[in-house]
């Protein structure tokens, strides 16, 4: 809900808009920054199944999500099984791992995403591994990651928050009573909490 220009810049920088958009280079490696609750994981769910991924990279598209303490020989062993085999997880070492992976998607068209990125070195072995018809979107809230990886300011997307309006659309479809009633106290809500999404959600 309300990211439909955030959806359009991605997808520019990723350099698979149609030919009625405008459309810019290839990135091999995107990087969406923003703070906790913004809707970075959300926003990375939407572009994995938007119809333009999908026919821009045929093979498909490989996601992990990885927190603070990932073990990255199992997530890239998980990428592996997802590709066909278990070989991944016997690798002695992760470059290895890295390696064997890259041997798989080499000659394969995909979306790779990895969420949630707290290290720098933990992209490392995911960009070692991306294939040459392969493009590489991180999601992370830490800046250090963006400084370390040595972006260009076209490869980084400060993900924006919900304008006002939309954050109050968000809030009617999941408390539609609550709004319907109170409406002045939750537009002061949707100020105060900035119109974050996530803290708009009563599951969270």
């Amino acid at each position: 809900l309300g990211r439909e220009e955030e959806m359009i810049e991605l997808k520019r920088r990723l350099g698979i808009l149609r030919e009625t958009e405008r459309s810019g280079p290839e990135q091999v490696l995107t990087a969406v920054r923003g703070w906790p609750g913004i809707g970075k994981t959300a926003t990375a769910t939407m572009l994995a199944r938007d119809s333009d991924i999908t026919d821009a990279f045929p093979a498909g598209v490989l996601w992990t999500s990885l927190g603070p303490s990932p073990n990255l020989l199992s997530e890239l062993a998980s990428w592996g099984r997802a590709l066909g085999t278990d070989e991944i997880l016997r690798a002695p070492t992760l470059k290895e791992a890295a390696a064997l992976l890259a041997s798989l998607i080499r000659n394969r068209k995909m979306l790779l995403i990895a969420d949630d990125v707290w290290e720098v070195e933990h992209v490392v072995p995911f960009r070692e591994a991306r294939g040459e018809q392969c493009s590489l979107l991180i999601t992370t809230r830490q800046p250090g990651v963006v400084n370390g990886l040595s972006l260009s300011e076209d490869a980084i997307y400060n993900l924006p928050a919900l304008t006002e309006d939309r954050a109050l659309e968000l809030l009617r479809i999941l408390a539609p009573t609550v709004v319907a009633e109170h409406s002045d106290e939750c537009t002061e809500l949707v100020r105060d909490i900035e119109c974050l999404p996530l803290a708009l959600d009563p599951k969270s």
